[in-house]
């Protein structure tokens, strides 16, 4: 029996995803120059050819990183307000989230240390062909 159409989609998400976990430490170990998708298919145990078939090139794959944590950002930004929280409680929650991702995450640190990179960068000029993410408070 052939796939349905939205299995074929979880698929091919679940692999990009696969993809992305292993280019962000891949990206926060080494200097964007010497990361290479040759690297990241190393690092991964994938093959070029599948990381070629979800992303053109390296620059794809950090363009799409940036654009889940900025998606990740606002949706939790946008649950707090629809929560309706205290400064306090907010803290709290993100506190709670914290611990839990230290306990259940491998790749916890990468993550906060993709922020730091992210906060550190300027992005038009180290990414000049970064698609624009468009971002409504």
């Amino acid at each position: 029996m052939a796939r349905k159409q939205i299995d074929n989609i979880k698929i091919k998400e679940k692999r990009k995803l696969s993809i992305l976990e292993s280019a962000l430490p891949t990206f926060c170990d080494y200097k964007y120059e010497d990361v290479s998708i040759d690297k990241i298919a190393k690092l991964s145990n994938c093959s070029r050819g599948l990381i070629y078939y979800y992303y053109k090139s390296k620059e794809e794959i950090i363009n799409d990183l940036i654009k889940r944590y900025a998606e990740k950002l606002i949706n939790f930004k946008n649950s707090m307000i629809r929560e309706n929280l205290t400064l306090i409680e907010s803290f709290k929650i993100i506190t709670d989230n914290l611990i839990e991702k230290i306990n259940n995450d491998g790749n916890f640190y990468y993550n906060i240390y993709f922020i730091k990179i992210i906060n550190n960068l300027s992005i038009e000029q180290d990414f000049p062909n970064i698609k624009e993410i468009n971002v409504y408070y």
